[in-house]
């Protein structure tokens, strides 16, 4: 219970430290704020939506985690923060990391309640990845999404170029069409481009939001096009035909893999649910497991095996095309 009191004090203290240091620079932020709608309304005719140019720029930082780490802090501000953009949110680096630690907290208070140290321990690492692990899985689904919404995007700008548009007026044509994720993606690359950023440099912002193979071979085509030429109508329809054979392939090889992938972790989750089909019908017979250390030897000895044996399995299921 001590230990409980004194991590729930270190964790209180730690969440104020962070707010008033973020607080601290609101003042800062609202000048920057400022500035921003005086540009804005000076533009007159700029959308709305190209604001979300800077808007990366204009979130608050941790300057403490900065002061305390270096540049180590600043590295991992930068890395949560490339975390938060894959994944399609509004969040910043800062705001990733608050959340980290809160979780963090929550589940030290909660592993320390039914396993005191350890517990604690154990809850405050689950708790830290928690948000960091939903955020990668997050851009996981968005890149699939976006992945799966390339051709149709591709085949639209195809059919905008054939008709006479310039390649601005056709990214913005196939932008507006294609729904989220990849369509606002797009809409922000041409948005850029208007407002005098060179063709890289945008796709390169494009690809490092959306890191997928299909988006990379695409900006490869178009960087290479630029500089040597030709048709580009009929680069970006061979490129949507290839996306799409790419995918119908994957698509074939997970349906194939499917069956050995359902059998890893069928063998996987066997153990655990004989020991709990013991632990109910007999549980004497299971009780030295989580009474006595040598138990305690065995049960982590076995969680970790079966951890190694899933990997196994599901890299042996695992193929890629």
């Amino acid at each position: 219970m001590y230990a409980l009191v004194l991590l729930g004090v270190f964790g209180a203290t730690l969440l104020v430290v962070l707010a008033i240091a973020t607080l601290a620079r609101w003042r800062e932020l609202a000048v920057e704020g400022a500035a921003r709608a005086r540009l804005e309304a000076a533009s007159g005719g700029m959308r709305r939506d190209t604001g979300s140019i800077l808007r990366d720029e204009s979130r608050p930082r941790l300057p403490l985690l900065e002061a305390v780490l270096g540049d180590r802090g600043a590295r991992l501000l930068e890395a949560l923060d490339g975390v938060a953009r894959a994944a399609g949110t509004s969040w910043h680096g800062g705001e990733v990391a608050m959340a980290a630690a809160g979780a963090s907290l929550v589940g030290a208070i909660l592993g320390a309640t039914a396993a005191a140290l350890p517990g604690a321990l154990l809850g405050a690492v689950l708790g830290m990845a928690a948000p960091i692990v939903v955020l990668r899985r997050r851009a996981a689904t968005r890149r699939k999404r976006a992945t799966a919404q390339l051709p149709d995007l591709l085949e639209l700008l195809v059919n905008a170029l054939s008709a006479g548009h310039s390649l601005p007026s056709a990214l913005e044509f196939a932008a507006r069409e294609t729904p989220a994720p990849l369509g606002p993606e797009f809409l922000r690359m041409h948005d850029e481009l208007r407002l005098g950023l060179d063709m890289r440099t945008a796709l390169g912002t494009l690809q490092q939001r959306l890191p997928t193979e299909e988006l990379r071979l695409l900006v490869t085509a178009l960087l290479l096009q630029r500089e040597t030429g030709g048709n580009l109508a009929e680069l970006l329809g061979t490129i949507g035909t290839t996306v799409r054979t790419r995918l119908a392939f994957e698509g074939q090889l997970a349906t194939l893999t499917a069956e050995p992938k359902l059998s890893a972790w069928v063998l996987s989750a066997l153990p655990v649910l004989v020991l709990a089909l013991l632990r109910s019908i007999a549980p004497e017979y299971t009780e030295p497991l989580f009474t006595t250390p040598l138990g305690h030897m065995l049960l982590a000895g076995a969680a970790g095996l079966i951890a190694v044996a899933a990997v196994v399995l599901s890299r042996i299921a695992d193929v890629r095309p």
